[in-house]
């Protein structure tokens, strides 16, 4: 009898020297000895074995016991000592806390590469900023020389006027409406520090936030772009405009007073923009959701597909979904209902993660238990958007998913 219920990423590593003895197994076997779910894992020559054969070959050894045995056997002949394959292919009592607590170490390190990846960024983060405050003060300074040649022409233009004959009196007037325009400018530069340095109190704000962030969860990071530091003030501030673009996702809208994160804000859409419009699928970019999670077969519908227990309306659907995976640089989770034959077909890239909902509950159910604040929704269903808007997450129409695809 079968003793693990879908065989994730984390368990196929952990038992990667059982996949190895079991295609050793295989191919010593005869052809009428090998299983048929497994005649093309035996077939396959290459080194590395490709993940859904390797999904595929645990599954069958999870529910045959004949094959689990001869396996076994051949495991203990080579003097095998990995504790976890031997639990797995024995079956003694207790074996399974022995290859879930491996498969929650291996998890645990992937959640610490996120943690230190995290904390790079922040780094990278840090230093920006300060390069960002040298710059400022430097245009600080030159704000202060310019005041002072500024003030020094005034005087001689002044001297001049005093002195000199009609002609010298109109240069002098001359000077002093370029003096003016100077003086304009000069305020205008002072404005543009001052408002540099509400934008650096701001970055400094989301730095608190990201640094509290980073202690509460893990962090999904991408390294971002460099970017060459300009002298002019303009350019500088338009090089803050997008720092603070950076750290938008870790900024709150209070100061931070202890050191607990905010929680984190729903997205939200600009007005006049409509849930069941592609411009709000795209607006969301600007500022990216946590997470997007997708009601499959209502998607499927929407779309107009006609045959929803097709696997190969559902692999398309997850292939598109990539398309906002890397829009918004977010993960996508699609929920199908279980009921719904061919289930195991349908295999995700990338960031899009595949579930489908167990066999007492609805993909529904699911969505509305995994939605949260900072979550968006996406469903034509109304039951479902009304318990994904209690829960604090923001819900957009599947009408406008499927028209946002489709201009793609």
């Amino acid at each position: 009898m079968s003793g693990i219920r879908g065989i994730s990423r984390e368990l196929a590593a952990v038992l990667a020297g059982v996949v190895a003895a079991a295609r050793e197994e295989l191919r010593s076997m005869d052809d009428d000895e090998v299983p048929t779910r497994l005649a093309k894992v035996a077939r396959d020559a290459s080194r590395r074995l490709p993940p859904p054969l390797v999904r595929l070959l645990l599954d069958v050894l999870d529910e045959d016991a004949e094959l689990r045995a001869r396996v076994a056997e051949a495991w203990d002949r080579r003097g095998e000592t990995d504790p976890v394959g031997r639990a797995f292919l024995h079956r003694e009592a207790g074996w399974w806390s022995v290859v879930a607590e491996a498969v929650a170490e291996r998890r645990g390190e992937a959640h610490r590469e996120a943690l230190d990846e995290a904390g790079r960024r922040i780094e990278r983060l840090e230093e920006q900023v300060e390069e960002g405050k040298r710059r400022l003060a430097e245009a600080r300074r030159r704000l202060q020389e310019m005041e002072e040649a500024h003030r020094e022409e005034v005087r001689q233009a002044t001297a001049e006027t005093r002195s000199a004959s009609v002609a010298q009196r109109r240069r002098a007037e001359h000077l002093e409406e370029q003096v003016s325009r100077l003086e304009a400018e000069r305020e205008a530069l002072r404005a543009e520090a001052d408002e540099q340095a509400r934008r650096m109190e701001r970055l400094e704000a989301d730095l608190r936030a990201a640094r509290a962030q980073r202690r509460t969860r893990p962090v999904q990071a991408s390294a971002p772009a460099t970017v060459p530091i300009p002298k002019a003030p303009r350019e500088l501030a338009r090089l803050l405009d997008r720092l603070a673009t950076v750290a938008a996702p870790y900024r709150v809208d209070e100061p931070l007073t202890t050191d607990v994160a905010a929680a984190p804000a729903s997205p939200s859409l600009p007005p006049g923009v409509a849930p069941d419009r592609p411009e709000a699928v795209e607006a969301l970019a600007a500022a990216p959701p946590d997470r997007v999670l997708v009601d499959g077969h209502n998607v499927l519908g929407a779309g107009g597909e006609r045959e929803l227990t097709v696997p190969e309306a559902r692999e398309r659907l997850v292939v598109r979904l990539g398309r906002l995976a890397r829009r918004y640089d977010r993960p996508v989770l699609v929920v199908f209902d279980s009921s719904i034959d061919g289930r195991d077909a349908t295999v995700g890239p990338g960031p899009v993660e595949v579930r489908f909902s167990p066999a007492d509950a609805s993909a529904d159910d699911v969505i509305a238990a995994e939605a949260g604040p900072g979550d968006v929704v996406i469903s034509n269903d109304r039951d479902l958007r009304e318990r994904a808007e209690e829960r604090g997450a923001l819900v957009l129409w599947a009408d406008a998913l499927v028209a946002w695809l489709e201009g793609r």
